[in-house]
Protein backbone atom coordinates (compact mmCIF):
# COMPACT_ATOMS: atom_id res chain seq x y z
CA UNK A 1 0.00 0.00 0.00
CA UNK A 2 2.66 2.66 1.16
CA UNK A 3 4.28 2.09 -2.33
CA UNK A 4 1.32 2.51 -4.28
CA UNK A 5 0.94 5.71 -2.45
CA UNK A 6 4.45 6.62 -3.02
CA UNK A 7 3.93 5.97 -6.70
CA UNK A 8 1.21 7.92 -6.77
CA UNK A 9 2.75 11.03 -5.35
CA UNK A 10 5.92 10.62 -7.62
CA UNK A 11 3.77 10.36 -10.73
CA UNK A 12 1.72 13.99 -9.24
CA UNK A 13 4.82 15.86 -9.25
CA UNK A 14 6.75 14.77 -12.11
CA UNK A 15 3.09 15.82 -14.03
CA UNK A 16 2.74 19.02 -12.10
CA UNK A 17 6.23 20.10 -13.32
CA UNK A 18 5.69 19.48 -16.75
CA UNK A 19 2.10 21.54 -16.42
CA UNK A 20 4.27 24.60 -14.36
CA UNK A 21 5.89 27.80 -16.28
CA UNK A 22 8.71 26.99 -14.61
CA UNK A 23 10.73 25.54 -17.88
CA UNK A 24 13.75 24.79 -16.17
CA UNK A 25 12.24 21.77 -14.46
CA UNK A 26 10.06 20.87 -17.11
CA UNK A 27 10.55 17.13 -18.09
CA UNK A 28 8.29 17.40 -21.92
CA UNK A 29 9.75 20.24 -23.52
CA UNK A 30 12.45 23.42 -23.20
CA UNK A 31 12.74 26.15 -25.73
CA UNK A 32 15.35 26.98 -27.81
CA UNK A 33 15.98 30.16 -29.53
CA UNK A 34 16.35 28.77 -33.01
CA UNK A 35 16.74 31.92 -34.49
CA UNK A 36 15.58 32.42 -38.42
CA UNK A 37 15.26 36.16 -40.23
CA UNK A 38 15.33 37.08 -43.77
CA UNK A 39 13.44 39.79 -45.86
CA UNK A 40 10.39 38.67 -48.06
CA UNK A 41 9.96 41.09 -50.98
CA UNK A 42 12.05 43.66 -48.28
CA UNK A 43 9.62 43.22 -45.64
CA UNK A 44 11.71 42.08 -42.41
CA UNK A 45 10.88 38.63 -41.06
CA UNK A 46 12.01 37.34 -37.85
CA UNK A 47 10.95 34.05 -36.16
CA UNK A 48 10.28 33.65 -32.13
CA UNK A 49 11.48 31.12 -29.58
CA UNK A 50 9.95 27.48 -30.30
CA UNK A 51 9.24 24.64 -27.45
CA UNK A 52 11.35 21.64 -28.21
CA UNK A 53 10.77 18.08 -26.64
CA UNK A 54 13.14 17.04 -24.46
CA UNK A 55 13.18 13.13 -26.14
CA UNK A 56 12.82 12.74 -29.69
CA UNK A 57 11.34 16.36 -30.16
CA UNK A 58 13.87 18.03 -32.70
CA UNK A 59 12.01 19.57 -35.61
CA UNK A 60 14.93 20.08 -38.01
CA UNK A 61 16.96 17.91 -39.75
CA UNK A 62 20.68 16.86 -40.23
CA UNK A 63 22.04 13.98 -41.53
CA UNK A 64 25.22 12.69 -43.59
CA UNK A 65 25.34 9.64 -45.57
CA UNK A 66 27.88 7.96 -47.93
CA UNK A 67 25.57 9.21 -50.94
CA UNK A 68 25.83 12.79 -49.66
CA UNK A 69 23.58 14.36 -46.86
CA UNK A 70 20.35 16.23 -46.68
CA UNK A 71 18.86 18.79 -44.35
CA UNK A 72 15.51 20.40 -43.55
CA UNK A 73 14.85 23.08 -41.48
CA UNK A 74 11.05 24.10 -40.79
CA UNK A 75 10.89 27.19 -38.98
CA UNK A 76 7.53 30.40 -38.81
CA UNK A 77 9.16 34.19 -39.41
CA UNK A 78 6.59 36.90 -38.37
CA UNK A 79 6.62 40.85 -39.52
CA UNK A 80 4.14 42.92 -38.15
CA UNK A 81 2.08 42.25 -40.71
CA UNK A 82 2.21 38.44 -42.42
CA UNK A 83 3.28 35.21 -40.96
CA UNK A 84 5.13 32.37 -43.08
CA UNK A 85 6.16 28.42 -42.40
CA UNK A 86 9.71 28.43 -44.10
CA UNK A 87 10.92 25.32 -45.38
CA UNK A 88 14.55 24.50 -46.49
CA UNK A 89 15.03 21.21 -47.98
CA UNK A 90 18.73 20.47 -49.51
CA UNK A 91 19.14 16.57 -50.58
CA UNK A 92 22.54 16.55 -52.65
CA UNK A 93 25.08 13.63 -53.44
CA UNK A 94 27.95 15.43 -52.27
CA UNK A 95 29.62 15.54 -48.84
CA UNK A 96 29.24 18.16 -46.57
CA UNK A 97 31.19 21.33 -46.42
CA UNK A 98 31.14 24.58 -44.26
CA UNK A 99 31.50 28.03 -46.61
CA UNK A 100 29.67 25.86 -49.74
CA UNK A 101 26.46 27.12 -51.40
CA UNK A 102 24.28 24.25 -52.22
CA UNK A 103 20.86 24.12 -54.42
CA UNK A 104 17.57 24.29 -51.67
CA UNK A 105 15.12 21.81 -53.48
CA UNK A 106 13.17 23.03 -55.63
CA UNK A 107 9.62 21.51 -56.32
CA UNK A 108 9.87 18.55 -59.66
CA UNK A 109 7.35 15.18 -59.72
CA UNK A 110 9.86 13.92 -57.62
CA UNK A 111 9.95 16.63 -54.78
CA UNK A 112 5.80 17.48 -55.69
CA UNK A 113 4.75 16.78 -51.90
CA UNK A 114 7.44 16.64 -49.70
CA UNK A 115 11.40 17.42 -50.50
CA UNK A 116 10.77 20.80 -52.31
CA UNK A 117 11.68 24.13 -50.20
CA UNK A 118 8.46 26.70 -49.84
CA UNK A 119 7.15 29.39 -48.06
CA UNK A 120 3.52 28.86 -46.61
CA UNK A 121 1.41 32.15 -45.69
CA UNK A 122 -0.56 32.12 -42.96
CA UNK A 123 -3.67 34.29 -43.42
CA UNK A 124 -7.20 33.66 -44.63
CA UNK A 125 -6.12 32.00 -47.74
CA UNK A 126 -3.38 29.92 -46.92
CA UNK A 127 -0.69 30.23 -50.04
CA UNK A 128 1.97 28.22 -50.87
CA UNK A 129 5.33 29.76 -52.40
CA UNK A 130 7.26 26.90 -54.13
CA UNK A 131 11.12 27.46 -54.32
CA UNK A 132 11.97 27.82 -58.14
CA UNK A 133 15.64 28.61 -57.39
CA UNK A 134 17.70 29.52 -54.14
CA UNK A 135 20.70 28.20 -52.00
CA UNK A 136 21.54 27.76 -48.83
CA UNK A 137 25.60 28.23 -47.18
CA UNK A 138 26.37 26.66 -44.05
CA UNK A 139 28.23 28.96 -41.83
CA UNK A 140 29.13 26.79 -38.59
CA UNK A 141 28.44 23.09 -37.35
CA UNK A 142 28.92 22.10 -33.65
CA UNK A 143 28.31 19.69 -30.82
CA UNK A 144 27.40 21.02 -27.58
CA UNK A 145 26.69 18.54 -25.04
CA UNK A 146 24.00 15.64 -26.38
CA UNK A 147 22.84 18.66 -29.26
CA UNK A 148 24.06 19.28 -32.47
CA UNK A 149 24.00 22.73 -34.12
CA UNK A 150 23.87 24.68 -37.63
CA UNK A 151 23.83 28.06 -38.57
CA UNK A 152 24.22 29.44 -41.92
CA UNK A 153 22.47 31.92 -44.95
CA UNK A 154 19.90 31.47 -47.77
CA UNK A 155 18.35 33.22 -50.27
CA UNK A 156 15.32 32.06 -52.57
CA UNK A 157 13.01 33.10 -55.33
CA UNK A 158 9.34 31.63 -54.70
CA UNK A 159 6.19 31.35 -57.08
CA UNK A 160 2.84 30.58 -55.93
CA UNK A 161 0.04 28.37 -58.63
CA UNK A 162 -0.77 31.88 -59.50
CA UNK A 163 3.40 32.69 -60.74
CA UNK A 164 3.17 35.57 -57.82
CA UNK A 165 6.86 35.89 -57.06
CA UNK A 166 8.64 36.11 -53.43
CA UNK A 167 12.08 36.83 -53.12
CA UNK A 168 13.58 35.82 -49.86
CA UNK A 169 17.25 37.61 -49.20
CA UNK A 170 18.89 38.50 -46.46
CA UNK A 171 18.04 34.94 -44.78
CA UNK A 172 19.93 33.61 -41.53
CA UNK A 173 19.44 31.01 -39.69
CA UNK A 174 21.18 29.78 -36.46
CA UNK A 175 22.22 28.26 -34.29
CA UNK A 176 19.46 26.28 -34.77
CA UNK A 177 19.14 22.68 -33.25
CA UNK A 178 19.12 19.73 -35.17
CA UNK A 179 18.40 15.83 -34.97
CA UNK A 180 21.86 14.94 -36.37
CA UNK A 181 22.46 11.30 -37.81
CA UNK A 182 25.54 9.59 -39.42
CA UNK A 183 25.05 7.03 -41.61
CA UNK A 184 28.29 6.72 -43.24
CA UNK A 185 30.09 3.79 -43.07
Amino acid sequence: MKLRIIALLISCCILLMSMSGCERNNLIYHTEDNPVSCTIDGIEYKSSPERVLNWGGVAHEFSEHDWGFFFELRRYVDSDKKSYLIVLNVEISESFELGKKYPINVRTEEYEYLGAGYLREYSSASTTHYVISGWVEFTDFYKEYSNYYVSGVFEMDCLDSDDSPLRVRNGQFGPVIVGYSNFKE
